[in-house]
């Protein structure tokens, strides 16, 4: 277990900009709030697991103080902090639970159950966080994701002619039959459909038209897995 002493933790966090609540904290680790909580009581001591992903979200190194060691030093808000622009609030959808276009709320109005803390990793854009519904992406391998993930997604808008970016890319479809991410093995520009593939063999194959999808997004990265404590 780490050596870091929880109260030191807990002010580190505190000296986050802009700030972050212990809800917002687990989403961006992959912690449960429950466990979040627990150490922000000094219920439990913050495992070496937690604070690497702690420093590798945030861009930041935590001087590894012991509880003897901490007494004899004054706290001082001297933690790297991440810039805003480096990190950015999005809109969270369960894609099972969802029905229409995807996204397009205005975040001061939602809950904080509906929005994500995520790192700004790549060009702008309109991003969404969905989670991700049974097990059709699910092969057993590493590529797979599981019933529950939290994925990051990027709105593509596809001008006429051009063609899917489909290699080495997985997409989140909203058509007027729902929400579904898929490979895509195939965009027919000619009939204007695209093949959407499954990981799990057990799923076939299917057609979409594209004058039936309302959006497209590119899968980026798992944000969240099921918590490990």
């Amino acid at each position: 277990m780490s050596n870091i002493n929880n109260s030191y933790f807990v002010k580190i966090v505190k000296s986050i900009k802009p700030k972050v609540n212990q809800s917002q904290l687990a989403d961006s680790l992959g912690i449960s709030k429950g466990y979040i909580s627990d150490i922000f009581n000094n219920k439990k001591k913050l495992s070496d697991e937690v604070k690497e992903k702690f420093e590798n979200f945030y861009n930041l190194k935590i001087p590894d103080f012991t509880n003897s060691s901490l007494n004899s030093i004054e706290f001082k808000q001297e933690v790297n902090q991440v810039p805003n622009e480096n990190y950015m609030m999005v809109e969270y959808a369960d894609l099972s639970a969802t029905a229409g276009v995807l996204g397009g709320a205005l975040l001061d109005n939602l809950p904080e159950s509906k929005i994500r803390l995520v790192p700004r990793e790549y060009e702008k854009g309109n991003y969404l966080v969905v989670r991700v519904n049974g097990d059709s992406m699910n092969d057993g391998t590493l590529r797979a994701l599981i019933d529950g993930d939290e994925i990051l997604i990027q709105e593509y808008f596809l001008n006429n002619g051009d063609k899917l970016p489909i290699r080495n890319n997985l997409f989140v479809i909203v058509s007027n039959e729902g929400s579904v991410i898929k490979q895509i093995t195939e965009h027919n520009t000619i009939e204007n459909t695209i093949t959407c593939h499954s990981f799990n063999p057990l799923y076939q194959d299917f057609k979409l038209n594209l004058d039936d999808v309302f959006q497209i997004f590119v899968y980026k990265k798992i944000i969240r897995r099921k918590p490990l404590y």
